[in-house]
């Protein structure tokens, strides 16, 4: 969301400093591309040295959000989101298909299984596939986060290609401002 803002900001200041040829405005931009850039690449450098962590972190979210949180009060858009993923990634909850065991969604879902899971963990979905199933075969049992690592994991190499890419625009930006700046504080006209 910050780096949403910051670059609706800059791109103001980029647009109207280059338009007016403001070099105030120019160095604003050039400012905020650097910032920007500086957040990137250190979000980059500590998702890398602290993945495991990370990982860790989201996994427990994960977990505090299906014990107390799914398909309970006004959480619809948790919920709708934790079905997603599953389906998306054919899983069942953040480390096992047990992490609903004990849930608030399970208390109040009358299953008759001893480990209830909501139809978003099914292979094939019908009404309550998972709370009154008589055995595990046609529900997901890999945990999400295995699942997800696994697809980061598989597309790290494209995630990273775009990070650079984007790094890269922003160095030209950058470069693009300060040349403009200069050239305008000589009084010439940029090409």
């Amino acid at each position: 969301m910050t780096a949403g803002i910051l670059t609706f900001l800059a791109s103001i200041f980029g647009c109207i400093g280059a338009m007016k040829r403001n070099p105030c405005m120019l160095i604003t931009y050039f400012v905020f591309l650097l910032l920007i850039f500086g957040l990137e690449l250190g979000g980059g450098i500590y998702a890398a040295t602290n993945g495991p962590t990370i990982v860790a972190a989201i996994t427990r979210s994960f977990q505090a959000d299906i014990t107390s949180k799914y398909g309970v009060g006004n959480n619809a858009p948790l919920t709708t989101a934790i079905d997603h993923i599953q389906r998306q990634f054919q899983c069942c909850g953040a480390e096992a298909f047990t992490d609903y065991t004990g849930s608030q969604w399970a208390r109040q879902s009358n299953a008759t299984n001893s480990h209830p899971v909501p139809e978003s963990c099914c292979r094939s979905v019908s009404r309550n596939c998972g709370t009154n199933r008589a055995d595990d075969s046609n529900i997901y049992t890999q945990s999400c986060r295995v699942q997800i690592v696994v697809s980061v994991g598989a597309n790290l190499r494209i995630i990273l290609g775009i990070g650079i890419a984007i790094g890269v625009i922003q160095l030209f930006g950058m470069i693009a401002s300060m040349m403009m700046v200069c050239d305008i504080k000589k009084g010439g006209e940029v090409v």
